[in-house]
């Protein structure tokens, strides 16, 4: 009686129970797809920063910090690795107004990059620079291209060996004044501790990047 009833008011109000239908799968499609796209990407993002080794701590001096401090954090229980790092925006000598982030890491694992195209990262290069694939599409530079940052004075000429992506710079911004990445005249560049310390005359360091599970007050107390 009831489903004879209920086929009887569905013919009545045909258009109203299509309606219904309709948006009642919409509202399920809507909402199953934001839920995938979130899902996506979460998963692509963490990816991608434990395949650049982005840091989960990082220790800071002024006055620089040294191998035995880098040794005495990844030394600590539940640290994984520990990297000497240095990171300063330099000015692109070719290309009036531009800036990168130019980048030392003593150990790539750690806050290092993925590569695009071109050679693999050598920590022992004297002249080779990874620079930031969209930087280098949008000012037309390519690999083999000679390229010289300025810092202080001091020049860090190298040929563009390789094409890269980083989770330390997946927000690459100037400074605070601009809101979104502009490719075009801002970018980032990694070198080796060996040009580094070679061109500058010394290897100062002012920060520490660790990988590790701990939360921040566990590392802090072992850190005493």
């Amino acid at each position: 009686m009831l489903f004879r009833k209920l086929l009887r008011t569905m013919g009545l109000y045909k258009a109203q129970f299509i309606s219904m239908i309709i948006m009642i799968a919409l509202g399920i499609g809507i909402f199953v797809g934001f839920n995938m796209e979130w899902v996506s990407i979460d998963k692509n993002a963490n990816g991608f920063l434990e395949e650049t080794g982005f840091a989960d701590f990082r220790v800071i001096s002024e006055k620089g910090l040294s191998k035995e401090d880098a040794d005495s954090i990844a030394s600590l229980d539940g640290v994984d690795k520990a990297s000497r790092y240095l990171s300063v925006q330099a000015d692109v000598k070719e290309k009036d107004g531009d800036t990168v982030s130019l980048t030392v890491t003593e150990n790539a694992e750690i806050s290092g990059f993925a590569l695009m195209d071109g050679e693999s990262y050598d920590a022992t290069s004297n002249d080779g620079i990874w620079l930031s694939d969209k930087y280098a599409n949008a000012n037309g530079i390519k690999l083999g291209d000679s390229i010289t940052f300025e810092y202080k004075n001091i020049e860090f000429n190298g040929i563009v060996k390789g094409l890269i992506k980083s989770g330390e710079h997946m927000v690459c911004v100037r400074d605070e004044t601009q809101i979104m990445p502009d490719y075009n005249t801002h970018g980032f560049a990694y070198i080796s501790p060996a040009m580094y310390k070679e061109t500058a005359g010394f290897d100062y360091y002012p920060q520490i990047n660790a990988i590790s599970n701990l939360s921040k007050k566990r590392v802090c107390r072992q850190g005493r």
